[in-house]
């Protein structure tokens, strides 16, 4: 959510990919593993998560974190405003 705040550009940092420091590319990597089997319940559905989650390739996180600070650092040079409202 942007809104116009004088020279400074103002989103709500909670909804913004920009900021979001777990990047799809794993976000699509771990949904293609937990459903890749059927779910019986939100227990079964929170260990596999958990399960995934130790399966990732490390390489794949620091990449994810390495793109994140160059978005992090874009929005700072756009002057972006992250603060609560």
């Amino acid at each position: 959510m942007r809104h116009q705040t004088s020279s400074r550009r103002h989103f709500d940092p909670s909804n913004s990919p920009d900021l979001n420091p777990v990047h799809y590319k794993i976000w699509g990597l771990l949904q293609q593993q937990l459903y890749s089997r059927k779910i019986q319940n939100v227990d079964e559905l929170r260990q596999r998560i958990v399960e995934e989650w130790e399966r990732l390739d490390q390489r794949v996180i620091d990449k994810a974190v390495k793109q994140w600070r160059r978005r992090l650092r874009s929005c700072v040079a756009a002057k972006v405003d992250i603060s609560s409202k």
